[in-house]
């Protein structure tokens, strides 16, 4: 159970879903607190350059993920990746590396849909929004 803001008892952890942060490499840059975003604006993320242009390392591992809601037999509408809803696992992902031995490196030992990456491989990352809602990835 985590601390909640909801005021919900039990908490459905809606809270989690609206959070804003600020990455800063600088310990002496300042943050500014801009609020809250009630409202998504489009950006064309295909017309944006990069500052200073770097070649990208040749992948060695490719994760595709499929995002979409669905209707569960309950009624619930859910959020999936590759069709299956995200459950917590009940032991940290962490800890069962740390206890599975030879067979940490196992994917089916975390769960469905989970992936084991290989220390230094290089991944491709593709997200395919499938779903017919306006989302922000």
């Amino acid at each position: 159970m985590h601390s909640c803001l909801c005021g919900q008892k039990p908490c459905n952890g809606l809270d989690l879903l609206d959070v804003t942060s600020s990455i800063t490499y600088s310990s002496s840059t300042d943050v500014t607190d801009l609020g809250t975003v009630d409202e998504y604006q489009l950006v064309e993320d295909v017309s944006l350059v990069p500052v200073e242009q770097i070649a990208a390392p040749r992948s060695t591992k490719t994760i595709e993920l499929v995002v979409i809601f669905d209707t569960m037999d309950d009624g619930t509408n859910r959020g999936t990746f590759n069709y299956t809803v995200y459950n917590s696992p009940q032991v940290p992902a962490i800890l069962s590396a740390l206890t599975l031995s030879e067979n940490a490196t196992v994917e089916q030992a975390y769960g469905p849909a989970s992936f084991v990456i290989d220390h230094m491989d290089v991944v491709d990352l593709v997200i395919k929004n499938s779903d017919a809602g306006k989302h922000p990835l």
